[in-house]
């Protein structure tokens, strides 16, 4: 399977849950997920495709320091409309360019440990990374959007 696929295919599963749910199901607080609501999910899953897209310019992707818009957890309708902007820039965006990766473990200082990746590199990391979040929502839908059936798949690691 190429990047694009699986980019793809994580992106239909998005639209599927943003497209079956409604206002109130989306920023409805889950029990199984700690409180958190699947918009939360989604909002953070989004943001960190947005990261590194933005990351491109800098050449440094810092996931800890990327924009946090809490509308997005709020409304379905923006949701959607990030979702099919990030679509058309991460199909554009796929490249081998050479990136620096930003993080930190403690919460302490700012110092940041700095790695050598690439663009296809952290792509693949933000896949993983939403799988994992898709696999919540899976959780959080069974007690707030039981009538949802999900499709064959979902949240799942091919």
């Amino acid at each position: 399977m190429e990047i694009k696929s699986a980019v793809n295919n994580l992106f239909d599963q998005l639209r599927f849950v943003l497209e079956n749910l409604s206002e109130k199901q989306y920023k409805t607080p889950s029990v199984s997920l700690s409180g958190s609501t699947i918009g939360q999910h989604i909002r953070h899953s989004l943001e960190f495709f947005s990261c590194l897209i933005n990351s491109k310019e800098s050449g440094i992707v810092n996931y800890d320091k990327r924009e946090r818009n809490p509308e997005i957890e709020e409304s379905i309708e923006l949701a959607l409309e990030m979702l099919n902007q990030l679509s058309v820039e991460v199909k554009e965006s796929l490249c081998k360019n050479d990136l620096i990766l930003e993080l930190s473990y403690s919460h302490i200082n700012d110092e940041c440990l700095k790695v050598k990746s690439n663009f296809d590199r952290e792509l693949v990391y933000n896949i993983e990374h939403a799988i994992h979040h898709l696999a919540l929502i899976k959780i959080g839908m069974i007690e707030i959007a039981s009538e949802v059936a999900l499709p064959q798949g979902f949240g799942v690691a091919d």
